[in-house]
């Protein structure tokens, strides 16, 4: 796996979420509860702004549909079918690395 330095702690309060683009996306990042999730930043449905959206219980409320995903595995609770790509993150010191994947896929 190869990961890349994408932001640091101090970056990213509890409990926001951010926009970053990495190569041809653009992915939204969430500090929530002591642990980082990454996932597209469009919802699969009706490409709503997702870090928009409200995080109850590790459930991440689209703002425009109110369907709620899972931050960890991207997948819709109302319809599992729909999902938004997720991205492995870990935190090593003070930075926050997330996973490079080929964005074709």
């Amino acid at each position: 796996m190869q990961y890349q330095v994408i932001d640091h702690l101090s970056e990213l309060p509890e409990g926001k979420g951010k926009i970053l683009k990495i190569a041809a996306r653009e992915i939204a990042l969430f500090h929530i509860d002591g642990s980082f999730y990454a996932l597209d930043s469009l919802c699969a449905h009706q490409r709503a702004p997702l870090v928009q959206g409200e995080v109850i219980d590790g459930q991440l409320l689209c703002p425009w549909h109110g369907n709620t995903f899972d931050l960890s595995s991207g997948r819709c609770l109302a319809n599992p079918e729909e999902k938004v790509r997720t991205y492995p993150v870990r935190v090593q010191g003070e930075a926050v690395w997330i996973e490079i994947v080929d964005t074709a896929a």
